[in-house]
């Protein structure tokens, strides 16, 4: 599998859009550092500091998520789709790599929160953003299955949300892989399917929607690399997302029309843009490809963050005052930090090691099966 050039190759300009993408929700969280006890949030935005500047990812850096599951979609279909079709990535493998790249940072991050929110609630009477922390929910996050039903609260380390959608994603992926049904057809027939339940399951539309277009903006960027030119069924298989879930959107009016457009044709333009020109772009990305790297990292880690802060200021007595540019900058200075060290100390490293200790006990139980 390692000998793949198609598993060996990066996209950069995705790695790098990835880690724009994670800055972008937490901006989007900023408004949480206003929140007191028992969380009146409501503040002018516009003291946010740098909102000038700033403005749109203050209020709709939320979309990130979306941006995400795009890009997920794509990479998946690029690194995966016929690997595992040819049978040349198994299920085991495939489910050990993502076990191994998201586990230990989601359980580090969700023990540390859980923590963290007992010395909150035991200094302030409550618990901080999140107040739904029992044991049921915390079972629910051990399993990645947090965001599941259709009512779902945020719990715990709230941004997880997202990975409990990105599991029941990749189960998809890998069934539709193994069975040879990621036509272009049936991507477009997932992806409004999306769009259809988004109303109901917000959580898991939002996800498919975005999953399966990312898989569309791939098989389009790799037939414009081989041939320049675009097969008529398959930009007609792509067309037909946006035009059908927007009028879904107009129809059942499940999110703003903006959101919906945003979503579902600016950010696959953006991605094609970049993909189709990543030759061009790689000496001018390459050097932001550390974006890419801490974007796992730094999407998990900043309500963590935020909650050591507030956790800190009430405990210590020091005042941290939101609005302050200083505030922000010492903030994103401890992000980045953080996440580096994350990313180079403990999540390569025992990633590393929960893949060498797979393959160790596959290597022996195939041997003991040989044998016998």
């Amino acid at each position: 599998m390692s000998s793949d050039r198609e598993l060996r190759e990066r996209y950069e300009t995705l790695d790098v859009l990835r880690g724009i993408a994670a800055f972008c929700v937490l901006f989007w969280h900023w408004q949480w550092l206003y929140c007191t006890p028992p969380f009146d949030c409501s503040t002018d935005p516009a003291l946010q500091p740098f909102f000038w500047l700033l403005k749109p990812l203050y209020q709709y850096g939320r979309w990130g998520v979306d941006l995400f599951f795009l890009i997920s979609g794509f990479v998946f279909f690029y690194l995966y789709a016929d690997a595992i079709s040819n049978k040349r990535v198994m299920g085991v493998t495939f489910a050990v790599s993502r076990f191994s790249r998201l586990y230990p940072l989601h359980l580090l991050t969700l023990l540390v929160v859980t923590a963290l929110q007992m010395l909150y609630f035991q200094r302030n009477g409550s618990y901080f953003i999140f107040e739904v922390n029992d044991a049921k929910h915390f079972l629910m996050h051990l399993f990645f299955a947090s965001n599941w039903s259709r009512n779902s609260p945020f719990t715990f380390n709230g941004p997880a949300w997202s990975l409990s959608i990105e599991v029941l994603l990749y189960a998809m992926f890998f069934v539709l892989a193994r069975t040879r049904l990621t036509h272009p057809l049936m991507l477009a027939v997932m992806a409004l399917g999306g769009a259809f339940i988004t109303r109901e399951y917000n959580w898991i539309g939002r996800g498919v929607l975005s999953f399966f277009t990312g898989g569309l903006c791939f098989y389009l960027t790799r037939d414009w690399r081989k041939t320049h030119r675009l097969d008529p069924f398959l930009t007609a298989c792509a067309l037909l997302v946006p035009v059908g879930a927007l009028l879904i959107q107009i129809v059942r009016k499940d999110v703003s029309f903006a959101e919906r457009f945003t979503v579902i044709v600016l950010f696959p333009a953006m991605i094609l843009t970049l993909t189709t020109n990543e030759i061009r772009l790689k000496p001018i990305i390459g050097p932001l490809r550390w974006l890419g790297d801490i974007s796992y990292s730094s999407y998990l880690i900043h309500f963590p963050l935020a909650l050591s802060f507030v956790t800190a200021a009430s405990y210590f007595g020091f005042v941290m005052d939101p609005s302050s540019p200083w505030s922000l900058l010492l903030f994103l200075a401890f992000l980045i930090v953080l996440s580096i060290l994350s990313f180079s100390h403990f999540e390569t490293p025992v990633q590393g090691f929960l893949r060498t200790i797979a393959v160790a006990r596959f290597n022996a139980h195939s041997q003991k099966t040989d044998s016998g």
